[in-house]
């Protein structure tokens, strides 16, 4: 029978290691003849064995510690980042545009004047100059009785016609109105009367206003002023330009948040949690 120094199993004769801890098997004789001493030294190469095992044990699970504290291995790691991204937006602005606008206005009928003729004309005349006829005789031939005789006749009292032609130019008939003066001899205006008159269309119509002074006074002339003409609707189309509101499209951005996986990297403790 063999013997195992080690574990202390029995094994048959002809096998050489230990089929428990595989130490080489020892004969029983050859157990038997060992010297104490060698004994001896058996249990301290044992002993070294041991230890050369711890040894190894500590050193491995150093590499492994200092393996897992600097060894980084690799995971996915979903980021949110904030991007700008391009947007259509509806604006509202105002702008202007032209347009056409039937207006219609009161306006004035087209006309011209030109001044008439004008008359004056002796109203009342008196004797500037008399003489004597003998009208009875005696029989000797002698005048007896003389009757006056106006031989040169002064005028003691006028009248003026003023006159205007009033001529209307366009194509709708109207009435006229005017105030009519005369000028004396120190330019003096003097009112004489309202005229009104009526014109046809393409028509002329005489304004006339008379004026009577006496003797001595001398009108120069005729004047007029505040003439008041009918007026007439007149449309037309006019070009005009409005506010309106509009809109439009343009191109704007605005941040969105996003995510996305990166590849990101940390030692085996970080992903423990020892770390």
């Amino acid at each position: 029978m063999k013997h195992c120094v080690k574990c202390k199993t029995k094994d048959t004769d002809d096998s050489k290691y230990c089929k428990n801890c595989g130490d080489k098997l020892i004969h029983e004789k050859d157990l038997e003849a060992k010297k104490p001493s060698e004994h001896y030294e058996e249990a301290i190469h044992k002993k070294s064995s041991k230890a050369w095992i711890w040894f190894l044990i500590i050193g491995i699970l150093s590499v492994a510690v200092v393996a897992m504290a600097t060894i980084q291995i690799p995971y996915i790691e979903k980021v949110t980042y904030t991007e700008n991204v391009p947007v259509n937006k509806v604006e509202k602005y105002s702008d202007t545009e032209p347009y056409t606008d039937n207006v219609c206005n009161s306006v004035d009928i087209k006309y011209t004047t030109k001044w008439g003729q004008s008359e004056s004309s002796c109203l009342q005349q008196k004797c500037a100059q008399n003489t004597q006829d003998c009208v009875e005789t005696n029989w000797l031939g002698n005048c007896v009785r003389y009757q006056d005789r106006c031989i040169r006749y002064e005028c003691e009292q006028y009248r003026i016609y003023c006159k205007l032609d009033v001529k209307n130019i366009d194509d709708t008939a109207g009435a006229f109105s005017l105030k009519g003066y005369v000028i004396d001899a120190n330019n003096q205006k003097i009112y004489v009367q309202d005229v009104s008159i009526y014109v046809q269309a393409q028509d002329t119509v005489t304004a006339i206003w008379t004026y009577v002074y006496n003797s001595p006074a001398i009108i120069n002339n005729c004047i007029y002023d505040s003439l008041k003409v009918s007026q007439r609707t007149k449309c037309e189309n006019v070009i005009k330009t409005r506010t309106v509101s509009k809109e439009r499209t343009v191109v704007g951005s605005e941040k969105v948040e996003r995510q996305k996986e990166e590849v990101k990297y940390r030692t085996i403790m970080e992903s423990l949690g020892w770390m």
